[in-house]
């Protein structure tokens, strides 16, 4: 494993380790959390999206975005 493979497993593994700490300490309830957590990345995800050079087609891609939004709903159900 190279140096930055390894940097950066070592970052996702500190981020959700301090997760619960972090989440601990926020004076809202586990709902509020979750809810501002999703806004918070959902809009990076969108300007991230239309600020890129590429462009998402749904075309011969039909039953994947079925995939995908049924994913979504389920975790977001969950």
């Amino acid at each position: 494993m190279d140096k930055k493979a390894l940097t950066k497993y070592l970052c996702a593994l500190l981020l959700f380790g301090l997760n619960g700490i972090v989440a601990s300490n926020i004076p809202l309830g586990s709902y509020e959390i979750v809810f501002l957590r999703t806004m918070i990345g959902s809009i990076l995800l969108i300007a991230l999206f239309l600020l890129g050079k590429n462009r998402f087609h749904l075309k011969g891609h039909g039953r994947d975005a079925l995939l995908i939004a049924l994913s979504g709903v389920a975790m977001g159900t969950s």
